[in-house]
């Protein structure tokens, strides 16, 4: 085998040619830090004692914790704080009833969304058809008291009632009243006041009248059986027991024939 002879150097280009030699990972402690200079630390928003890149994990004292993640010391319109009194384990902003427009506990709101109207009893909330017996549905979306006589009404004052309590009759267009006035009668039923048939000026059912109005006369022989008015002939004014039995005359001339 023959001898190569001495060997020469590598050049330059060789040398540069040549891979590097690998270098050895970076120490854990030393990339974080490399990270902190990259990427610094965002402090916690007010009211977080702990938090993430979502928000708040944790809240400070007298602060509760919100569906987005947020520490606040007033829950927002649409929920109410989980307890009166607070715990780090239970500060959080619960949703109202979907009702609600505001509410201080999961089942009694304190104003209403949408159609609903607030109930003053049960502070919940209700379509307008739905306000208990004995209030309405006022402008103001709450269900306010009808006046004091009345059952059912549509609005709070007297002259609203649409059905009235036990000892009152409706007039209309819209009191209760104790007595119904003259050309009315008690309707018991209805619980109303109901006119009085024509020609009769008080009554105390559709078919008995107590009296008749001037002009008119209570006919002996048709009363019992129909009780009806009869008119009088002039020139009567009013009379009784007879058409032409005259109690006051009309003080026109009429000639006899």
């Amino acid at each position: 085998m023959s001898d190569p002879g001495p060997r020469r150097p590598a050049t330059r280009e060789a040398r540069c040619a040549a891979p590097a030699a690998a270098m050895p990972p970076p120490p854990p402690l030393l990339l974080l830090l490399l990270l902190a200079l990259v990427v610094p630390c965002r402090a916690c928003d007010t009211g977080c004692t702990a938090c993430d890149a979502a928000g708040c994990t944790a809240c400070a004292s007298g602060h509760w914790k919100t569906n987005d993640n947020r520490c606040v010391a007033t829950c927002p319109a649409g929920s109410y704080k989980s307890s009166a009194t607070w715990t780090w384990s239970t500060a959080a902003c619960v949703p109202c009833m979907s009702t609600c427009a505001t509410c201080n506990s999961g089942t009694k709101c304190t104003s209403c969304s949408g159609v609903y109207w607030l109930t003053g009893a049960t502070m919940t909330c209700v379509t307008a058809a739905d306000c208990p017996a004995g209030t309405f549905a006022a402008t103001d979306r709450v269900c306010r008291a009808c006046a004091t006589t009345c059952a059912t009404c549509n609005a709070g004052s007297y002259q609203n009632c649409t059905s009235c309590i036990d000892n009152k009759y409706l007039l209309s267009p819209g009191y209760c009243v104790t007595t119904c006035p003259p050309g009315t009668r008690k309707d018991e039923v209805a619980r109303t006041c109901a006119p009085c048939p024509a020609n009769c000026a008080a009554c105390s059912s559709n078919t008995v009248f107590s009296t008749c109005p001037d002009g008119t006369f209570k006919n002996p022989q048709i009363w019992a059986l129909k009780a009806r008015c009869q008119a009088c002939t002039l020139p009567c004014l009013t009379c009784e027991t007879s058409a032409d039995y005259c109690l006051t005359e009309t003080s026109a001339d009429y000639c006899l024939t």
